[in-house]
């Protein structure tokens, strides 16, 4: 069962009722009809309450001059609440793409030219890690989002675990797109675009739920059933779903 907002029909993209959600890219969750009782859409004033509001300021590239900022896509949280009357909150995010408009130009020595490294890719924070992953990070000293998203282990209450950490490295990606900055074909370059982070509570024992570990992985096998007579246009998706089993545990 899909859960969103609204019981709206399959298509009507103009309206969010409270959710934040316009355009064509809206978010959704997939829950079985088992335990769809428990689980509910947050509205999304909830989450601008926390933030501050619609929009907030930011320097634009190391601008001088602060600006409003806002959400592309404005994350969706669903809740699920446990029989004791806990909760778990599941951030679902489409995070914005490390997009270049500029083409892809070298020097004589086969640099990238200055049009293409500039503050306007550094990738703040971005799941859809795209032409040149790990390129400018390793090149340019730039941040990647995840290693934003979990924190540092020095403030280690605040720390995420990624559920895939334990996966083998062969298994461990979640599409394949070419690449034109490190020069590769999409069948040549499988990598990680899709990612579960979990919270401390859920590791250390100290919520009734708990990831363990091997807990994590990537749905090839499904995947691969799924669309074994597919072509590019009946497809499922051209992302392999990632999953995460939460187990109970012995609250300390």
């Amino acid at each position: 069962m899909l859960l969103k907002g609204s019981d709206d029909e399959v298509g009507d993209r103009d309206r969010d009722y409270g959710y934040d959600m316009r355009g064509t890219q809206w978010m959704w969750y997939l829950v079985k009809p088992s335990v769809l009782p428990p689980c509910r859409i947050q509205a999304a004033t909830v989450w601008h309450f926390f933030i501050g509001g619609e929009q907030w300021q930011v320097h634009y590239w190391g601008q001088f001059k602060r600006d409003n900022h806002e959400h592309y896509r404005q994350p969706q949280v669903m809740i699920y609440t446990l029989a004791n009357g806990k909760e778990i909150e599941c951030i679902g995010v489409h995070l914005k793409s490390k997009i270049d408009k500029e083409p892809i130009a070298y020097d004589a020595a086969q640099n990238l030219t200055e049009d293409n490294v500039n503050t306007a890719l550094m990738p703040l924070g971005d799941c859809n890690d795209g032409s040149g992953q790990d390129y400018f990070e390793s090149n340019y000293l730039f941040f990647d989002l995840i290693q934003n998203l979990q924190g540092e282990v020095l403030m280690a209450e605040k720390y995420f675990n990624h559920v895939l950490f334990d996966m083998s490295k062969d298994l461990r990606w979640t599409a394949r797109y070419r690449d034109p900055i490190i020069k590769i074909s999409a069948s040549k370059n499988p990598f990680l675009l899709d990612h579960i982070l979990v919270s401390q509570p859920l590791c250390n024992g100290h919520f009734p739920l708990q990831v363990n570990a091997k807990a994590g992985q990537v749905e090839h096998e499904i995947f691969e059933r799924v669309n074994a007579e597919s072509n590019s246009k009946t497809i499922s998706g051209d992302h392999r779903p990632v999953s995460v089993v939460l187990e109970g545990a012995v609250v300390v």
